[in-house]
């Protein structure tokens, strides 16, 4: 006759498998209308990347859109449990516990291509009569771009455009004012650049800004990761993983979307 216990342990086992089955939800914070990084039609890149991420964990993927698209209201939702894991953090982001890095972009100069403009470092002296278009955070602060132009005595050049929730992807706000010739260069992060560029095939010319670190020290390029809530290391043991392993398939699709990066080794995470 079967001990209770046996019994006890059929009934447990019979009502995992269903669970396993079924996987578990990788709940995902992403914007709804911030192309090329993300999409509520699940269009952007980071989209795409967090797919493959959710593959390789057997997990279910769900998408918890960050509307308004702040940072507080991402940071709320990461704090309380709502979402597990953001795709797009600068690594090291004090608030969160961040990944493996798996791209490193560099600022670009975008302008159209047939300008005449040649423009490479903000110490080319095309930039002294031309009109400069950066981007501007909604929360306010200074960005290493005004820094640079600042100390270049370009600050009356300067043309700023502001990234409001009120508009739809309003990262590109800014090439497209290249195009209109309301402003004849903008400095825009790499993968701006290569998307307008590549992927919406504009007639625009993009090259990255040098040198890398502007003096005395401002960098020019950022590294990025995924980032989970402080505290929950095996999410982020596992992310590290899930990026090593399919590390190539998430470089194609920064290929596919024309993500301008910096070479980045394959990280060599060990396994669990």
């Amino acid at each position: 006759m079967r001990s209770l216990a046996h019994l006890l342990l059929i009934m447990l086992a019979v009502s995992i498998q269903p669970a396993l089955a079924q996987g578990w939800d990788l709940v995902v914070c992403a914007e709804a209308s911030n192309l090329p990084f993300s999409h509520k039609t699940e269009q952007g890149f980071e989209n795409s990347v967090a797919e493959v991420i959710a593959n390789e964990l057997g997990a279910n993927l769900v998408f918890t859109w960050v509307e308004p698209p702040f940072a507080s209201v991402r940071d709320h939702l990461i704090d309380t449990g709502q979402c597990d894991v953001i795709m797009g953090i600068n690594d090291g982001h004090p608030h969160y516990l961040t990944t493996v890095v798996y791209y490193r972009t560099i600022y670009h100069f975008l302008y159209l291509d047939n300008s005449g403009l040649d423009i490479e470092s903000f110490d080319d002296e095309e930039l002294q009569s031309a009109s400069i278009g950066i981007l501007v955070p909604g929360r306010g602060g200074i960005s290493p771009i005004a820094q640079s132009l600042s100390r270049r005595g370009l600050a009356n050049n300067q043309k700023s455009f502001t990234v409001s929730a009120a508009q739809p992807n309003p990262l590109l706000q800014l090439p497209e004012a290249v195009l209109e010739g309301i402003v004849d260069v903008a400095v825009v992060p790499g993968p701006i650049a290569g998307y307008f560029q590549k992927v919406l095939n504009q007639p625009v010319l993009i090259k990255p800004v040098q040198p890398q670190i502007d003096l005395p020290f401002v960098p020019m390029y950022y590294s990025v990761s995924m980032g989970v809530r402080p505290g929950d290391e095996s999410l982020r043991d596992d992310l590290n993983l899930a990026i090593t392993n399919r590390w190539e398939e998430i470089q194609t699709i920064l290929d596919e979307f024309g993500v301008e990066r910096l070479p980045l080794p394959t990280p060599a995470v060990s396994g669990r």
